[in-house]
């Protein structure tokens, strides 16, 4: 293939003996990726433009190739689409077997599978139905696998394991390569990576993996009540709003909560769980009344609190979200979790906003939107029994508000 590309022998050889071990390819090297996508360069081409001609999307991943389609995917297949499931290789349509054969590979008959519209959908060993997930089967038996060194210990457990396998692999180190390949999907705060990663700590102190909070540990130590009294003729008047920190950007509000804060004054915020342990937090030179949006500086520790991540993708319409905050917000009330889901999108005077179903009652004004993985979509700012809509700010709005 090099020697293809224009490279003089002498240049290929010292090439291919940085990428080859014992005369083989080793699986897993660095230069494998770009190695692979060299190889299979006119193949990509071929298989392009035939899912380009039938309106499919094309993806591979070094030999796992993958067709999709919103539509009926009636160009894959020779007479008519077969039911979810195992596919023989001569079901496939001619052209689409001619484009992978006339590239010099040849068709897996073991992994051919179709997956219709209410089917698991499996990608490189993922399921990708709703959201990047490990199958439910990885997770049942990496749990057996604990069991069993838990019950016969890892010696036995390890030489079973070997000899099923035929191989010299050490058990430890499959378990945790496992345990590590579900943090790496759904994160080291996914509650079964949570609960096997904790066993596999016990029987291996000496190798413990990292565990991190859960969504609603995150959310408790990131989301605050922030209030400040100011007097009156009547008394002292009470302000009370949601704060929270972001990942990147800080501990942000709502502005209007801070409106009637004085000028040189602070406002308070703490936790609900450690109420007595309050801090200092003042509008910082990042404010904006038009956007509803204020960054705060504050004397919060770093070790006190945990920040929210910013959504990696945008919601659709109808997706379920969660407003967090402090509605009336009354000693010994915890983080409120409203659920609803999104309505809508709209621009008000250049604002980006979103409508949600969830009712926004005054003092979860300035509190975080989040998806159901716990990153913030938006910005809680109006809303209640009386008004017509529950309106959030967009996350993007904060965020080109920090870089001012």
């Amino acid at each position: 293939m090099l020697e293809a590309l224009g490279l003089e022998e002498e240049v290929a050889l010292a090439v291919c003996s940085i990428c080859v071990t014992r005369n083989q390819l080793p699986q897993g090297a660095p230069t494998s990726p770009i190695l692979s996508n060299m190889v299979a360069y006119r193949l990509d081409r071929d298989l392009m433009n035939f899912a380009k001609a039938h309106r499919l999307r094309y993806t591979r991943y070094a030999d796992d190739i993958s067709l999709s389609s919103y539509a009926q995917p009636t160009a894959f297949f020779e007479g008519g689409l077969p039911p979810p499931g195992r596919v023989s290789v001569v079901q496939l349509s001619a052209s689409l077997r001619s484009a992978i054969k006339s590239n010099g590979f040849d068709i897996n008959p073991e992994k051919v599978w179709f997956s219709g519209p209410k089917a698991r959908r499996e990608v490189t060993g993922l399921v990708v139905n709703e959201f990047t997930n490990v199958k439910r089967s990885f997770v049942r038996n990496l749990r057996s696998a604990l069991h069993k060194v838990d019950e016969i210990g890892l010696a036995a457990a390890e030489k079973d394991y070997q000899k099923r396998y035929k191989t010299n692999a050490r058990l430890k180190w499959v378990l945790r390569g496992r345990l590590e390949w579900i943090g790496q999907v759904r994160g080291r705060s996914f509650s079964a990576y949570r609960t096997l990663a904790k066993r596999f700590n016990q029987q291996f102190p000496a190798s413990a993996l990292p565990i991190l909070p859960t969504y609603a540990e995150i959310a408790e130590r990131s989301v605050w009540v922030i209030e400040f009294c100011i007097d009156a003729s009547d008394g002292p008047e009470c302000h009370q709003g949601t704060a929270f920190f972001l990942e990147g950007v800080g501990l942000a509000t709502a502005d209007h909560v801070l409106e009637k804060l004085p000028p040189g004054e602070h406002a308070e915020v703490y936790r609900p769980s450690e109420p007595t342990k309050k801090f200092k937090a003042t509008p910082s030179s990042r404010r904006c009344a038009h956007r509803d949006l204020a960054i705060l500086d504050h004397d919060v520790p770093p070790e006190s609190h945990l920040s929210l991540p910013v959504a990696t993708s945008p919601e659709d319409t109808s997706d379920s979200i969660l407003a967090l905050g402090f509605a009336a917000f009354g000693p010994g009330d915890e983080l409120g979790k409203r659920p609803g889901h999104i309505i809508g999108r709209t621009t008000k005077y250049g604002v980006k906003m979103i409508e949600v179903s969830a009712m926004l009652a005054g003092g979860i004004s300035g509190g975080p939107i989040v998806n159901d993985r716990y990153q913030v979509i938006a910005i809680a700012q109006r809303g209640g029994s009386k008004e017509d809509k529950q309106l959030a700010v967009e996350v993007s709005e904060l965020l080109k508000l920090a870089e001012e």
